[in-house]
């Protein structure tokens, strides 16, 4: 793939899944219809004006004032295919399904698209996930099956709720 100013370039044998960055367009694009206070969900994908309480995967909830919640993982879009575990989120790299000691990653930021990006992004670091996002400032919770890993935005910017 070639960047170009605004156009991305990309071989024939290329595909590219974009469903995950337009549903967080859309997120966002919907709560810019809202007038006031409100929030829009959408599989996972929060954003909030004003206030809101935001379930989290396997348990807890977090306050958000105004700003966005996404979470990527593959703990719902898996299959099998050849008895090995296949997922979405592929290694650029290889083409084939990443390996990441994560399940799940949720990210906290200004929008749902970065929210759900560096989501995404840090699923893939692996290991190197929560200090790539504490790195930009990004607030993250990590699932690795039953433990639960927070970086240090999180701990610091966001208020868990009851």
């Amino acid at each position: 793939m070639r960047l170009a100013g605004r156009v991305v370039a990309r071989l024939r044998r290329v595909r590219l899944d974009l469903n995950g960055v337009v549903k967080a367009l859309a997120v966002d694009d919907a709560l810019a219809l809202v007038g006031g206070p409100g929030f829009v969900s959408a599989g996972g994908d929060v954003a909030v004006r004003g206030g809101a309480v935001v379930g989290l995967p396997r348990g807890g909830s977090v306050r958000v004032e105004d700003g966005s919640v996404a979470t990527s993982g593959i703990t719902h879009r898996r299959w099998l295919r050849g008895g090995a575990v296949q997922h979405h989120l592929i290694d650029a790299r290889t083409g084939r399904p990443a390996s990441s000691r994560w399940t799940e990653v949720t990210v906290v930021a200004a929008t749902c698209l970065d929210a759900d990006v560096a989501a995404k992004a840090a699923f893939l670091l692996s290991d190197d996930g929560p200090a790539w996002l504490e790195e930009r400032g990004l607030a993250g919770r990590f699932l690795a099956g039953d433990v639960v890993v927070t970086n240090g935005a999180w701990r610091e910017a966001v208020q868990e709720a009851a």
